[in-house]
């Protein structure tokens, strides 16, 4: 989960509280909150790399400690669960609650991506994982056919944000695509199927489309481009504006922002992998897969199953155009990571200028580097002809109709060619828009508004002292009561009737005019008459469109702040309640209370120190008591954290004297 996500959660508990300055610190500071790690005190960074190694940035329940249990030679996994109140105090784990009210906790992503890049720094092991030779050495990973990873899921979303705005994805009766649209969607999708069928990428399915298909409009919708509605799939007009000024490189950071929340199995191991990818990864430089892999595999110790999972997903985000990926002759596979993190772009990095290159016969060819803002408004007035390798448009007369009734004008579409054409505007193509708004433009339905007067007296009045109106047609009398009125002369004469006391004061400036203006999303000229894109100021704001439940599709589960978050005093209760004689000092114990330390010692999951008859003292961790026939009861423990090897049996009645290691800080 990301800080964004915690802290509105978190406001919507408690506005106040401590910890959400701590995160708004670190969500804004990257600075801060590598300091706030580094703080941390000598007993508290190595079980933080513990809790990191088997929890990952996934939410993980209170129940999960016994599993680690054991699995951990350094320390006692009770040490972990005792350092969490100390963690939640510096913001660096969340406490969070299920809807059924089970205790879970987090590493927020960014703490955790930071703790991760740290460690990977301080090994050094970046410089181990290069591969210098030239890139024509390198062969595709099938079933790819490419080595240099393409644009084709950013494409496939503009092409579905498109045809969302011209209003074609339209559902049937049963709330589904059309038959016709789905074939014509397959028909123009660019991404590869095969490679997303692997194990370790979770495509959706649905009924009737393909798994691509399913999966490019899911993303769609995830990334707020387009909505479903009753009668189908509709364009987004808030965030248009944001997408269309984005740079490709913003678009594929925020695809693989969703893929991996969306479409990961919620495997920790899987998580570590894809985050140390991303991190070993570099733009312009090869790195090796398997050196990376074996990385992953000794700092987290992954399983098999896992390194084939991770693989799966290299080939996906091949696939999705997130990296190059090639082999050598030999099989050994190497990769480039372009999703650079989002803090290292411009999200409106696009720059504006000539990008198109407008025919005389009405083809329009773009520039390879076209922004997706041009690409749309062409979209809006021209019919694609062909997108590889370069987008070709056609300018014809049924494209210049649908374009007059998205609200492109002619002067609008006119301007629009003169301010993007490398080389101008042909004549014939000026002359042909000309001749086609004239041939529409013969019979006009012009907006008007009606003014009714309750008596003949009032229509008189309005005769007399609107004489001048009435000349120049801005008020057309019709009967013997009432008069037709243009809608952009509304405001002027609604003042002059005011004046006369036979209208009261609009409520507002809308109903002077008489209807609200439409939303208008498009290029628009200026009062100057100078051209300009329109731009919309859009920031996305940390918690905007969050809510207060995060809603896990990889998990399916709900969950909510904990309200007693960071009640430090409930979560340390246990270590607190332990008398001091069984933590101070050496000693022995009458057989029932020697039982009650030990039992103790193994529900909170702790080691102890105990001294033998040869006055011999060992650590021990305590996994069970059990009393044999005779009554005598024996201890099940080993000689160091692991409950996998040197487990053996002693008897608590030999011991010479026995005490619970806690923390250093309790």
């Amino acid at each position: 989960m990301k800080l964004a996500e915690l802290l509105n959660m978190l406001l919507k508990v408690n506005r106040d509280h401590p910890v959400a300055r701590l995160w708004q610190r670190y969500a804004q500071s990257e600075q801060d909150l590598r300091q706030a790690l580094a703080g941390m005190s000598p007993e508290l960074k190595p079980l933080f790399k513990v809790l990191m190694r088997f929890a990952g940035p996934l939410p993980f329940e209170a129940n999960k400690l016994d599993e680690w249990h054991g699995q951990c030679e350094q320390y006692p996994i009770g040490y972990v669960q005792a350092a969490l109140p100390l963690y939640m105090k510096l913001g660096l784990v969340a406490q969070l609650e299920l809807s059924w009210g089970e205790q879970a906790y987090v590493i927020p992503q960014e703490i955790y991506e930071a703790a991760s890049h740290d460690h990977l720094v301080e090994n050094r092991l970046v410089d181990d994982l290069s591969y210098g030779s030239p890139m024509h050495e390198l062969l595709p990973v099938m079933p790819s056919a490419t080595i240099e990873a393409g644009e084709e899921a950013v494409q496939d979303l503009f092409r579905i944000m498109v045809l969302a705005a011209q209003g074609e994805l339209s559902f049937t009766s049963k709330g589904v695509l059309q038959k016709k649209i789905i074939q014509r969607l397959e028909g123009m999708l660019r991404i590869e199927e095969n490679a997303l069928k692997a194990d370790g990428f979770l495509c959706p399915t649905a009924p009737f489309l393909s798994s691509r298909l399913a999966l490019i409009l899911e993303l769609a919708c995830a990334m707020k481009m387009i909505a479903p509605e009753p009668d189908g799939y509709k364009i987004n007009a808030q965030k248009l504006h944001y997408w269309l000024d984005s740079s490709v490189n913003h678009w594929r950071r925020a695809l693989h922002e969703i893929v991996r929340k969306q479409y990961v199995r919620a495997d920790v191991e899987m998580h570590q992998g894809i985050i140390a990818i991303e991190q070993c990864g570099h733009p312009s430089e090869w790195r090796s897969v398997s050196k990376v892999l074996k990385y992953v595999e000794s700092t987290y110790g992954c399983s098999n199953r896992s390194m084939g999972w991770l693989r799966d997903w290299l080939l996906a985000s091949h696939a999705l155009g997130l990296c190059d990926l090639g082999r050598l002759p030999e099989g050994e596979w190497y990769y480039r990571w372009k999703a650079v993190p989002l803090e290292q772009q411009d999200a409106c990095s696009q720059e504006e200028g000539p990008q198109l290159f407008v025919q005389p016969d009405f083809e329009i060819m773009t520039v390879p580097e076209c922004s997706f803002r041009v690409r749309y408004e062409l979209e809006m007035m021209a019919e694609l002809q062909a997108s590889e390798p370069l987008s070709i448009y056609k300018l014809r007369f049924e494209s210049f109709k649908k374009a007059l009734e998205r609200g492109r004008a002619r002067e609008w579409q006119l301007e629009f060619l003169r301010l993007f054409a490398v080389n101008g505007v042909p004549s014939s193509v000026e002359d042909a828009l000309v001749q086609w708004s004239l041939q529409l433009n013969k019979v006009h339905i012009q907006e008007a508004l009606l003014v009714r007067c309750q008596d003949e007296e009032a229509f008189e009045r309005i005769q007399v002292e609107c004489q001048e109106d009435i000349q120049h047609l801005r008020l057309v009398p019709i009967g013997s009561k009432d008069y037709i009125l243009a809608a952009e002369h509304a405001e002027d004469i609604a003042k002059k009737l005011t004046r006369m006391g036979l209208l009261s004061p609009p409520k507002s400036r809308q109903e002077a005019k008489g209807l609200i203006p439409p939303f208008a999303v498009s290029v628009r000229p200026s009062e100057e008459g100078e051209i300009h894109l329109g731009k919309q100021e859009f920031k996305e704001e940390m918690m905007q469109d969050l809510k207060g439940t995060v809603y896990s599709i990889g998990r399916l589960k709900y969950y909510e702040m904990d309200a007693d978050l960071l009640a430090e005093t409930m979560a340390s209760a246990p270590y607190y309640r332990l008398p001091e004689m069984w933590t101070k000092s050496m000693r022995t114990y009458h057989a029932s209370t020697m039982r009650e330390l030990i039992q103790t010692a193994i529900e909170l999951r702790l080691s102890i120190e105990v001294e033998l008859s040869n006055h011999e003292r060992r650590l021990l961790t305590p996994w069970r008591l059990q009393s044999t026939p005779a009554e005598l009861t024996l201890l099940e423990a080993s000689l160091d954290n692991s409950n996998r090897l040197n487990r053996v049996s002693f008897d608590p009645k030999q011991f010479k004297g026995v005490r619970i290691l806690l923390p250093a800080w309790l």
